[in-house]
């Protein structure tokens, strides 16, 4: 008779931490990942106004090669150092000024033509501000990269834009100083699964998202889920969390 209301107890005990810590991971992880978001949109509205500033060269100065468009785009390179490489380039999308003038296999950057390229189909038919899924560079730089572009429009119609090659290895260092949890792991992913960047140094720039093989994900809030291996039916939410 004294034993087991003892028992009743001390689950009952057991069974308030347990909902509690649950609680607070949920809080944690969510709070975590909105810090997050936040850092990551507050840096891409930086470089997309860098991106237009890129592209109101042409708006003064002739849409050609110049030495003064050059010293401009040096100018602004200087100042957003996350971008591997930038450009000015018109509405056929062909490179007029571009910093460095040379790549890195010694090529001239000028007159390069990327019409082909899926953010500039994108950007020309949407005429908006435009970040692309990460791909391979093949013109300024040559290794994963995604861009951010602004067309500008004169008359209402497509002139010219300005292009900014984002350097995801110095987007990934703003991001480990700027988040407050260091432990936990925060990937990028775009719109093809594949990873922009992130904190755990093996999921490389492009390479997809590792597949989840067996298990089970369970909803724990609106936003978060737990990822539990193995094929186990009625887990219970000590083990899930375990």
């Amino acid at each position: 008779s004294l034993m087991l209301p003892t028992l009743g107890l001390v689950l009952l005990h057991n069974h308030r931490d347990i909902s509690s810590t649950q609680e607070r991971i949920i809080e944690e992880v969510d709070s975590d990942a909105r810090e997050a978001e936040g850092a990551v949109a507050s840096w891409v509205s930086t470089h997309v106004n860098a991106a237009k500033i890129i592209g109101e060269l042409g708006s003064t100065y002739p849409l050609s090669p110049s030495s003064r468009l050059q010293e401009e785009l040096e100018r602004i390179h200087a100042l957003f150092p996350a971008f591997h490489n930038i450009f000015l380039g018109d509405a056929t999308c062909t490179t007029i000024a571009f910093h460095p003038m040379i790549n890195e296999r010694g090529e001239s950057t000028i007159g390069i033509n990327f019409a082909d390229r899926a953010w500039f189909k994108q950007l020309s038919s949407s005429l908006q501000p435009t970040i692309s899924d990460i791909f391979m560079g093949r013109g300024g730089i040559f290794q994963p990269i995604f861009s951010i572009s602004v067309p500008i429009l004169q008359d209402g119609k497509f002139s010219h834009f300005g292009l900014g090659a984002v350097n995801v290895d110095k987007m990934s260092e703003f991001f480990a100083r700027t988040r407050e949890h260091k432990e936990l792991i925060h990937t990028v992913v775009d719109r093809n699964n594949n990873v922009v960047m992130s904190t755990d140094h093996s999921r490389k720039p492009l390479s997809p998202v590792p597949a989840k093989i067996g298990g089970q994900d369970i909803a724990v809030s609106a936003n978060v889920y737990l990822w539990v291996p193995g094929n186990q039916k009625n887990i219970s939410i000590m083990d899930v969390w375990q």
